[in-house]
């Protein structure tokens, strides 16, 4: 009887050592885990780089976009149905009929290219420099001052009147001069262009 306990003993402890020692029992399970772990982290991986390529195209789309739009808005120029001396007699009477006081280009900058007239003029209202100057954090504004608009011809024979867009300039710029040029210099500015007809 103690021999036949003895031998039940010792067959169940080599059964339980084989049972956490048999590598065909044991690798299976732990190779197939470890082979999804692989596959998830790969997919996980892949997912983030997705995602980051993503926001850089959104990055630099959205930079390209905002470098054309600003390209084709930030200085306006439009084709006028007269001719270069009757536009450029008009404007100094024009502007002053709505208050503006203009003066013309005395930098030496040519009146003349390639036998094609150019003329700039400059208009300033006191009263709207003085209330886009008065807060300190917005005079930096004044390096844009006084407002230029210049009147030349093109090889086409066409007339063409230029300026910048200044309202979109100070929507970038922000600040108090936000609602001065919306509503007081842009509809003075608006009324002074329209005695210029566009060609159409």
């Amino acid at each position: 009887m103690q021999s036949d306990t003895s031998q039940k003993i010792s067959e169940a402890i080599q059964n339980s050592a084989g049972e956490k020692l048999n590598p065909e029992q044991a690798a299976p399970g732990s190779s197939e885990s470890s082979a999804q772990n692989l596959k998830k982290g790969s997919a996980n991986r892949k997912m983030l780089l997705w995602f980051l390529c993503g926001i850089l195209w959104g990055v630099a789309l959205t930079f390209i976009a905002g470098v054309l739009y600003l390209r084709h808005n930030l200085i306006q120029e439009m084709p006028l149905a007269e001719d270069f001396t009757h536009t450029a007699d008009k404007v100094g009477p024009v502007a002053q009929k709505y208050g503006w006081r203009v003066s013309y280009n005395d930098c030496g900058l040519p009146r003349l290219i390639d036998n094609q007239p150019v003329e700039v003029y400059r208009f300033c209202k006191s009263r709207y420099a003085y209330e886009l100057l008065q807060n300190e954090d917005d005079r930096k504004i004044a390096c844009m001052l006084p407002c230029a608009i210049s009147v030349y011809q093109k090889s086409d024979g066409v007339t063409y009147i230029s300026k910048l867009n200044m309202p979109l300039i100070t929507q970038l710029l922000g600040g108090s001069s936000i609602g001065i040029f919306n509503e007081k210099i842009s509809p003075e500015q608006r009324a002074i262009m329209s005695h210029f007809p566009v060609r159409k």
